[in-house]
C-alpha cells in the first residue's frame, strides 16, 4: 500500500514539475491588452480587489465579455487584493491551477484505466503487476500529452483565460468524485448506489465549473459517458437533477451571449467552418505547428480546410451511429433507473469514450452559433483535449499489453514524442511574454489576421508608444491584405490624436516611403500615408498621397471622405460640402456621410474651422 502511495505521489510530482518547467517563464510576462483590459487592468470592479460592490457586480453583469462567469472575476479580484494589479503573480496563479489540473487528470486517467470494465482482469500476480505498470505508463503519458501540449499555452499563459484553468479544476474534481462513487462496490462485488451526499459534491463542482466558464455545460454528458462505461447503464435519478441544471445554464449562457452572437456569417458557412475546425483541431493535436492567437474567419470556407474535416466527420459519424444502433437494441426500463441495459449492451471502450468526450466538449465552442470573430481558438481545446488523452491512454494500454518488447518500444516512442511536445510547448508559451511578441508571431504564421493586426496596434497604444504604433502598423499592413489595412491603423491614428501626442520627431519619417504604383496594395498604402500626414497637419503631403490613391480608385468612398475633410480643414467648406453631396447621391446608404455633412454645415454656419 505504501509503495502504491509513493508511486502515485512520485508520478504526480513528475507531472507537476515537467509542466512547471514550461510555464515558469510566465512569471515575468506582461498583461496582454486584448481582453486583459476587460478582465483585469481595465475593469475597476476587479482592480479594486474583493469588495461587496465587486462581488455583486460579478454575479449580476456580463461585462464586455458577454459571458456570465462570476467565479473567474472573483478569482482575479483575489489576485488584486493579495498582489495588486501586477501581471507576474496573476500569471503564476494560472500556472498553479494548470499544475493542479494536470495532477487531477493523472488521477482521473489512473482510475479509468484501473477499472475492470475497460480491460480484462489478469490471472497471475505477475500479469497483474505488468498490467499496473502499463496503466501507470499510459496515465503518465496521457497526462503529459495534455499538460505539455502547445494548445494549452493560450489557456495558461493568457491571464484572461483564467476561466479555462479554473473551470478545468472544478470539472475534473467533480468527475473524479463521481468516478470514485461509480467504481465503489460492496463485499459481494455489487455496485453501491451513489449517495445523495456524494452527488451534492458533484453538483457543487458543476455549478462552480459553470460559474468559471459556460463551456462546462457539457458536464452532465461526460458524467453519463462514465456511468455507462463503468456500470453499463444510464439512469441514476440524480443525473436528472444535473440535466435540469444544465438546461438552466444553457438559458443563462444564451441570454448572456445575446449581444455577442453574430449573424454576419450564414448558417451553411458556420456549419462548414465547424467541420473544418474538427479536422484542424485534430491535425494540430498531432502536429502542433504554426499556432496563433485569433485564427481569422474566412468566408467562403476554403475547400483545402474541409478535406481533413470531412474525412474525420465521416469516421466519427460511423463510430457514433454504429454504437447507438447497438445501444438501442439493449435498452430496458426499470423503476429504479431511467434507462438500464441488458447483458448484450455494447461495451464502451476507452477509445469510444475518448471520441465521444472530444465531440461532446467541442459542441459549445465549435462555432455553429457564432460568438466573436475567430474561426477557432487554441483555448477551446482545454476540455475537449481530455478526450484525446483518453484515446491515447487506450492506445498505449493496448500496445503495451501485447509483449514486453512492445511495451518498451511504446515507452521509448512516447518519451521521444513528449520531448518534442515539451520543446514546442516551451516555445509557444514564450510568444506570450507581451502583446508585441504574441501578435507579431500570429501575423507571421497567419497572414491577413485582422485580429492580430488590430491588437498589435492597440498594444502599442496601451504602452503609450504612439509613433511605434503608427509606424509598425503601417509597415505591417504593407505586407498584409487590403482587408486588414484600413480598420487596423485608423483606431491608432485616433488614439494618437486623442492623446495629444501628434508632434513626434523621427530620424526616418514613414512619409518618405516610396510606393510603386504596380504594388497590389498601392491604394491602401497611399490612403494610410495621406491619413497620417493629415493627422500631423501636413496637408500638402496628405493631398499628394490622396491624389495618388484616388487615381487608383477614383470612386473609393473612404478616400473621398478624407478628401472632403482636407478641403474643410483648408477653409474650403463649400467645396467640401459639394463633394459630400456628390458622395451622398452616389452612396445613399452610407450612414457616416450624413453625419459628416451635418458637421460641415454646422461649422460653416458658425464660421468655425475643423
Amino acid at each position: 500500500m505504501k509503495k502504491k502511495i509513493f508511486t502515485l505521489v512520485f508520478f504526480s510530482l513528475a507531472v507537476a514539475v515537467l509542466t512547471f518547467l514550461i510555464y515558469r517563464q510566465t512569471g515575468t510576462f506582461a498583461f496582454i491588452p486584448s481582453d486583459d483590459m476587460i478582465y483585469v487592468c481595465g475593469e475597476p470592479h476587479v482592480t479594486n480587489g474583493v469588495t461587496v460592490a465587486g462581488l455583486k457586480w460579478a454575479f449580476t453583469t456580463q461585462n464586455q465579455t458577454c459571458n456570465w462567469h462570476p467565479l473567474t472575476f472573483i478569482s482575479l479580484m483575489v489576485d488584486v487584493s493579495v498582489f495588486g494589479v501586477t501581471p507576474g503573480p496573476t500569471h503564476l496563479h494560472n500556472v498553479i491551477l494548470h499544475l493542479v489540473n494536470s495532477v487531477l487528470l493523472f488521477i482521473f486517467l489512473l482510475m479509468l484505466l484501473s477499472n475492470a470494465s475497460f480491460s480484462p482482469s489478469q490471472n497471475t500476480s505477475q500479469e497483474q503487476l505488468r498490467r499496473e505498470d502499463i496503466i501507470l505508463l499510459a496515465a503518465f503519458m496521457g497526462t503529459l500529452f495534455w499538460s505539455l501540449h502547445p494548445h494549452r499555452a493560450e489557456s495558461v499563459a493568457w491571464i484572461s483565460s483564467r476561466k479555462d484553468v479554473l473551470c478545468g479544476f472544478w470539472y475534473l474534481l467533480g468527475h473524479i468524485i463521481y468516478l470514485k462513487a461509480l467504481v465503489s462496490q460492496d463485499r459481494e462485488g455489487c455496485f453501491v448506489p451513489i449517495s445523495w451526499k456524494t452527488f451534492v459534491f458533484v453538483l457543487v463542482a458543476f455549478i462552480f465549473a459553470f460559474m468559471a466558464k459556460p463551456t462546462a455545460i457539457v458536464y452532465a454528458g461526460t458524467l453519463l459517458l462514465m456511468e455507462y462505461g463503468i456500470r453499463r447503464r444510464w439512469g441514476s435519478p440524480r443525473v436528472g437533477v444535473l440535466i435540469v441544471f444544465t438546461l438552466a445554464c444553457a438559458v443563462i449562457t444564451v441570454s448572456a451571449q445575446q449581444a455577442a452572437i453574430s449573424n454576419k456569417v450564414d448558417v451553411i458557412s458556420r456549419m462548414l467552418n465547424a467541420i473544418a475546425c474538427i479536422g484542424e483541431y485534430l491535425r494540430d493535436a498531432v502536429f502542433p505547428l504554426n499556432l496563433c492567437l485569433g485564427y481569422p474567419y474566412k468566408v467562403p470556407v476554403e475547400s483545402s480546410r474541409l478535406i481533413l474535416g470531412v474525412a474525420v466527420c465521416v469516421f466519427l459519424i460511423y463510430k457514433v451511429t454504429s454504437f447507438l444502433k447497438k445501444l438501442r437494441e439493449s435498452v430496458v426500463f426499470k423503476r429504479d433507473t431511467w434507462l438500464s441495459l441488458n447483458s448484450e449492451a455494447p461495451l464502451l471502450t476507452l477509445c469510444n469514450m475518448g471520441i465521444f468526450w472530444f465531440l461532446m466538449a467541442l459542441v459549445p465552442v465549435i462555432g455553429v452559433l457564432q460568438v466573436g470573430s475567430a474561426a477557432r481558438a487554441d483555448r477551446y481545446t482545454y476540455l475537449p483535449a481530455i478526450g484525446l488523452s483518453i484515446i491515447l491512454v487506450w492506445a498505449i494500454q493496448v500496445l503495451g499489453s501485447k509483449t514486453k518488447g512492445m511495451y518498451v518500444l511504446t515507452a521509448i516512442v512516447g518519451a521521444i514524442s513528449l520531448l518534442f511536445l515539451f520543446i514546442l510547448g516551451y516555445e509557444q508559451v514564450s510568444y506570450w511574454k507581451n502583446n508585441t511578441s504574441i501578435f507579431f508571431h500570429s501575423i507571421h504564421v497567419s497572414r491577413g489576421n485582422l485580429f492580430a493586426y488590430k491588437n498589435l496596434a492597440v498594444g502599442y497604444v496601451y504602452e503609450k508608444e504612439y509613433w511605434d504604433a503608427l509606424k509598425s502598423s503601417v509597415e505591417l499592413t504593407f505586407h498584409g491584405s487590403s482587408e486588414a489595412c484600413l480598420p487596423t491603423v485608423q483606431p491608432v491614428l485616433f488614439a494618437v490624436i486623442n492623446a495629444q501626442e501628434q508632434q513626434v520627431q523621427e530620424q526616418q519619417d514613414i512619409l518618405n516611403v516610396k510606393i510603386d504604383l504596380k504594388d497590389p496594395w498601392a491604394f491602401e498604402k497611399n490612403y494610410l500615408l495621406a491619413y497620417i500626414a493629415s493627422c500631423r497637419g501636413l496637408n500638402s503631403s496628405a493631398e499628394a498621397f490622396l491624389k495618388t490613391a484616388l487615381q487608383i480608385q477614383p470612386d473609393n468612398i473612404i478616400a473621398l471622405k478624407l478628401e472632403s475633410q482636407l478641403l474643410f480643414v483648408q477653409g474650403q467648406a463649400e467645396l467640401a460640402e459639394e463633394k459630400l453631396l456628390i458622395m451622398k447621391n452616389r452612396y445613399p446608404k452610407a450612414p457616416y456621410i450624413d453625419d459628416w455633412l451635418k458637421f460641415v454645415r454646422e461649422k460653416k454656419s458658425t464660421g468655425q474651422s475643423f
